[in-house]
C-alpha cells in the first residue's frame, strides 16, 4: 500500500507513493519512501531531507521528534535541530520547554537545549496554567515554569490545571481537587466509587483534562458528571459509562435502566421522573425473579 493526498474535491494532489504519510502540520508532513523518513512540504516535495529514523509531527511548540540511530531530539520547521539528538527520549512540555530522558530519568531543558532541570523525575508531564507535573519514588508534585518545585510530590496521581484547580489522589486514596499553592479546595465524598482519569499528565495533550469543567464521576455504580470546581453533580449519574467531554460533547453508555429522557431535547433533561424510578425499580425486581 501507498499513500498520497487529496484535496476537498477528491482529486489528487500529491501522488500515492509514500510507504508512510502523515497528516500536514505547520504546513510539513512527515513521510518516507525508505527506510529513512523526512517531511513533505504540501507540493509533495520534501522540504525537509528524509534522514531520520523516527518522525513524528509537529505539535504546538513547532518542533516535532525525531531520531538518528538510537538517539532522540527535536528539529524545527527549517530541519535545524532544537534539542540535539542525544538523549534516550524527548518530548514537549509548552512551546518553549521539553522534557528529556537520560537514561530513564527526565530533566527538562528550553529551546536553545540549556538545562533547566538535570534528569532526575520518573516522569515529566505537560505544563498547564505555568505548572508541570512530575514523579519522583511513585509520587506526582508539580514544577514551576523555571524547574523548582511548587507542591512536593505527595499524590498518587496528579492531573493538569483548568481554571486553577486540578484533579489529585492523595496517598490515603482521597481524590480531591487542590489550588496552585496545593490547597486542598474540595475532597469527593466518600460514597463516590470513581472518577475517571484520563491516563497519566505525561501523555495528556493541549486540551485540557476535563473540558469544560467537567468530570465524569461515578456514585452507586453510575456515571455522570460533577463539576471540578464544586465536586457536586451537574449531570446526574445516570449512565452504565461516560466518557470526558470533547469539543463539546461526552460519548456515554447507557442500558434498559437508563432513563430515556436524558436524550430528550427539553429543558429539563437532567429530571427523572416518579415514574422513571418507579419503571427502573420494576425492572430491576423483574431480574430478580
Amino acid at each position: 500500500r501507498k499513500w498520497g493526498y487529496i484535496d476537498r474535491t477528491g482529486k489528487q494532489v500529491i501522488a500515492a507513493q509514500f510507504l508512510t504519510a502523515r497528516d500536514f502540520s505547520h504546513g510539513l508532513a512527515a513521510a518516507r519512501k525508505g527506510m529513512y523518513g523526512g517531511y513533505l512540504n504540501k507540493a509533495g516535495e520534501f522540504a525537509i531531507e528524509p534522514k531520520y529514523g523516527q518522525i513524528d509531527d509537529f505539535d504546538a511548540s513547532g518542533t516535532a521528534k525525531v531520531s538518528i540511530g538510537k538517539s532522540a531530539g527535536r528539529i524545527d520547521t527549517k530541519g535545524n535541530f532544537v534539542i540535539e539528538p542525544k538523549y534516550r527520549k524527548v518530548g514537549s512540555i509548552s512551546k518553549d520547554l521539553f522534557w528529556i530522558d537520560d537514561n530513564e530519568k527526565y530533566g527538562i531543558v528550553d529551546r536553545k537545549g540549556k538545562i533547566i532541570v538535570r534528569p532526575q523525575y520518573d516522569e515529566i508531564g505537560k505544563m498547564s496554567e505555568a505548572l508541570i507535573p512530575f514523579k519522583k519514588s511513585d509520587r506526582w508534585g508539580y514544577l514551576d515554569k523555571d524547574g523548582k518545585v511548587k507542591i512536593g510530590a505527595k499524590y498518587l496521581f496528579a492531573g493538569t490545571f483548568l481554571n486553577g484547580v486540578a484533579f489529585a489522589k492523595q496517598a490515603e486514596g482521597n481524590n480531591i481537587l487542590i489550588a496552585k499553592d496545593g490547597k486542598v479546595v474540595f475532597t469527593f465524598p466518600k460514597k463516590t466509587d470513581g472518577v475517571t482519569l484520563i491516563s497519566n499528565p505525561s501523555s495528556v495533550g493541549n486540551e485540557p483534562v476535563f473540558e469544560g469543567g467537567l468530570i465524569p464521576m461515578m456514585e452507586k455504580g453510575r456515571w455522570g458528571y460533577a463539576s471540578t470546581t464544586t465536586g457536586e453533580f451537574v449531570i446526574k449519574p445516570l449512565y452504565a459509562s461516560a466518557a470526558p467531554f470533547k469539543s463539546g460533547l461526552a460519548l456515554v453508555g447507557i442500558t434498559k435502566r437508563t432513563p430515556q429522557k436524558q436524550f430528550s431535547t427539553d429543558a429539563d433533561t437532567n429530571s427523572e421522573t416518579d415514574e422513571d424510578a418507579n419503571n427502573e425499580k420494576v425492572e430491576s425486581e423483574n431480574e430478580g425473579d
